[in-house]
């Protein structure tokens, strides 16, 4: 089974859980965050239930309240308490170093009382011996119990070279949000639709569009403004999924940052050609030993990959290990490690000649000065100097060089006020040299440029997936507001209705004999008057026999083209039947007349395509090549068989003539229908400019 951090700090619950068992010795407490209750009432469950002896641990955690948590259930009878720090493996404080320091003050008490009372009784062994044990008790602190001094005075472990490194900055050049194309604006942009006023002459008033708003979801755009979108569904679902994905891939860099101690402390070191300045001020005597295995975890895990390096130390002088940047061998690692074990922390903090002293290094060679240079200073405080002189003098070397300045600061015990003061300073150092700031304390890593940059794009995503949530609730509101969800179009019952309802049985549809000779007589004399010859040549076609046969039915064309016509039928009283006609089939018109069109005044919510199939041109009878459609006008001899000669167009000037399709016709339109074409097209075009304006609105 894996464990994974997830979820809150429920302390009080795994407590009373842990308290279940009966048979405890000791209650082992390991936390690093906050917990979800108070002080008090964990507290006072531990000693309502009568807990055994607790033993509370701070594991890497820079929280106060956690730090208070810890030291509050030590009070229990028999209780400890121990704070680690993870990032340098040194004992923050604990029950055991409180108890020594409660006897090393005690011993000064004893030493003072001892000053006062041989006051004029002055003895040369004894304040000797006096002198010597207060300045050993005052020279005391918590690194002179760190394990880590043990483990500095062995010979280097080199990792082997790993992939080639990169800055939060540059990998999310390639990795980011804006690089996987997860812009949620971007992706939106393509269905937004921004609301717009204009003035109408005939309400004489300034108007604003409202389709879109019904119809569509209303969403805040990054400037502030609100847009009209159409949110597709499945899109949007597949997005969230996609920006999960990117959230994980950045929650695995900041692990990937703080998986080795050199990352948290020093940050990546990607530059090929790499100068370290350590502040060995006479400050830092307290701190040695952390400054020592910073730089051994350095030499160790990150410049074995570099191309060539250099160490340099200030106090109140500056010293380099060599003159110039030599190769990163395991020889010239090991040796520059054994040169530092050898310095003290002596003198002031000259960080103006030292970064001098780096920055203003020239390469050797050609092929040197085309690797990139970085420079990573480490410190404890601010300098000496000015800082707003050394920012501005880094600011312009860096800007007309190829060199990045990273600053990493180290902070203890400090005043919260000096320790705001001075990350200010160093932070605006950093970022003025196009570099990074790394702060860290003895309980692991406060401030780093790497990870905000990484927290920053993930608040990004954050707020994108929030917003995502929102379209989808307002998509779901759009939708509940239309209709409940037993609602359904006209068309869909329908369907239902026909598919789950039973069908009728089918009725005899066989005619009786009156009924089967009417409709023959009636078809007769229809077909009687509507047949014409077409010349005097022509033969009269016999009278078919009528087949009492039950008709087959025609086909739905023909029966729209078939005349309609009205009859009825009647018996006389030799018992045979007669038919009336009441309405003449009317002749149809060679001549194409030119209809008076019909336009809705109001816009139909539906796809141009359908628009344009119920008034377009085709559709409303107003093409003008079908209008003018006919016979093409012949203007050259032809042979005429009956005569046996050739015989040209004799009326042929008394119709007007029009070009159509390259070829020549004639025109059998009056002035007054052109007239009225160009009434009716004006009209069309006109509500075609204005389905193209509510359309771009």
């Amino acid at each position: 089974m894996q464990l994974r951090a997830g979820g809150g700090c429920d302390l009080l619950q795994a407590i009373q859980r842990a308290l279940t068992h009966s048979q405890l010795d000791t209650l082992l407490i390991i936390q690093a965050a906050r917990p979800d209750q108070t002080v008090d009432v964990i507290c006072d469950c531990l000693a309502v239930q009568r807990a055994p002896c607790v033993h509370a641990v701070a594991y890497n955690s820079s929280s106060p309240a956690a730090i208070e948590t810890v030291k509050r259930m030590a009070d229990v009878p028999g209780g400890r308490y121990h704070l680690c720090s993870a990032a340098l493996g040194v004992v923050d404080s604990s029950t055991d170093v409180d108890l020594l320091w409660e006897e090393i003050k005690a011993a000064r008490d004893v030493l003072t009382q001892i000053q006062d009372m041989r006051q004029g009784r002055v003895g040369d062994t004894a304040v000797t011996v006096e002198s010597e044990i207060s300045r050993g008790l005052d020279s005391l602190t918590l690194s002179d119990f760190s394990p880590v001094s043990s483990a500095l005075g062995g010979p280097l472990r080199i990792k082997p070279a790993g992939p080639a490194p990169s800055s939060s900055r540059d990998w999310l050049k390639t990795h980011g949000l804006k690089a996987q194309k997860l812009d949620l604006y971007q992706l939106l942009a393509r269905d937004a639709y921004s609301p717009q006023e204009t003035f109408v002459p005939i309400l004489g008033k300034t108007v604003s569009s409202t389709v879109h708003e019904r119809v569509m979801v209303q969403c805040e755009w990054h400037d502030g403004t609100v847009k009209n979108l159409h949110v597709d569904l499945p899109s949007l679902l597949k997005y969230q999924k996609r920006l999960m994905g990117a959230v994980c891939l950045f929650e695995r860099r900041v692990e990937w940052l703080n998986g080795t101690a050199s990352r948290r402390i020093w940050g990546t070191v990607c530059e090929q050609r790499v100068q370290v300045v350590l502040d060995m001020s006479g400050m830092n005597t307290h701190y040695q030993l952390h400054i020592q295995y910073a730089l051994r975890i350095l030499l160790e895990e990150q410049l074995a990959d570099t191309h060539s390096f250099n160490v340099t130390v200030f106090g109140s002088d500056v010293r380099s290990w060599q003159e110039k940047m030599v190769p990163s061998t395991r020889e010239n690692l090991q040796a520059v490690w054994q040169w530092v074990q050898a310095l003290e922390c002596v003198g002031g903090r000259d960080t103006l000649a030292a970064l001098r002293h780096a920055l203003e290094e020239e390469p050797q060679e050609e092929e040197e000065a085309s690797l990139t240079r970085g420079v990573y200073l480490f410190t404890t405080g601010t300098p000496d100097q000015h800082t707003e002189s050394i920012t501005d003098y880094v600011s312009e070397l860096c800007s007309v060089s190829d060199l990045n300045l990273h600053v990493c600061l180290f902070t203890g015990e400090e005043a919260e006020t000096t320790q705001a003061e001075t990350t200010r300073a160093l932070s605006r150092l950093a970022h003025a040299g196009h570099g990074r700031f790394l702060w860290t304390s003895e309980t692991g890593i406060v401030e780093s440029d790497d990870i905000s940059a990484l927290i920053g794009e993930m608040e990004t995503a954050d707020n994108y997936c929030q917003k995502c949530s929102e379209l989808l609730d307002s998509l779901i509101q759009k939708g509940s507001g239309n209709g409940s969800g037993d609602t359904s179009s006209p068309s869909l019952k329908a369907q239902a209705w026909t598919r789950n309802a039973k069908l009728p049985c089918p009725r005899p549809t066989t005619l009786s004999l009156a009924r089967l000779e009417s409709r023959q007589m009636s078809r007769l004399a229809q077909n009687g008057l509507a047949w014409r010859p077409n010349s005097s040549k022509a033969e009269i076609p016999a009278v078919q026999s009528a087949d009492f046969s039950p008709p087959a039915g025609p086909s739905k064309s023909a029966d729209q083209r078939r005349t309609i016509v009205s009859q009825s039928v009647f018996f006389m009283e030799d018992g045979n039947f007669g038919v009336v006609f009441k309405k003449y089939p009317k002749p149809k018109s060679v001549r194409k007349s030119i209809n008076t069109i019909k336009l809705p005044k109001h816009e139909d919510i539906c796809s141009t395509k359908q628009w344009l199939k119920r008034f377009g041109i085709k559709n409303l009878k107003l093409d003008l090549h079908k209008l003018i459609s006919g016979p093409e006008c012949c203007h050259h001899n032809k042979l005429v068989r009956s005569v046996q000669k050739r015989v040209s167009a004799k009326y042929c000037g008394i119709f007007p003539s029009v070009h159509v399709n390259g070829a020549v016709k004639h025109l059998h339109l009056t002035p007054g229908e052109l007239k009225h074409y160009l009434s009716q097209t004006e009209k069309l075009m006109q509500r075609y400019s204005r389905r193209l304006e509510w359309l771009l609105t």
